[in-house]
């Protein structure tokens, strides 16, 4: 439920939810990745993008884990509005 999670006003930011800090603890991974993860799991395109070079190559250090159908399942089941935040830009 993402009334568990971080919000920027009616907005929530789903790196900031606890069963993705939860998942990243467990894989010793960001919530990004986990994300990430997630989505490459599912067969889908990702557009990451970052300027920091760090942030680049942590989007890069998702392909040495592979989430579980249980974990996939816990994360597919967080519901969502139809546009959520990922996570949190101070400019928006």
């Amino acid at each position: 439920d993402v009334s568990q999670g971080a919000w920027i006003g009616s907005t929530p930011i789903l790196t900031q939810h606890p069963v993705a800090i939860d998942k990243g603890n467990k894989f010793n991974k960001s919530p990004s990745q986990i994300w990430l993860r997630w989505i490459i799991q599912q067969g889908l395109v990702t557009n990451p993008r970052s300027w920091d070079m760090s942030h680049i190559k942590e989007n890069l250090e998702v392909f040495d884990f592979e989430l579980s159908q249980e974990d996939m399942l816990d994360l597919a089941s967080i519901a969502v509005p139809a546009d959520p935040k990922i996570c949190h830009y101070p400019n928006q």
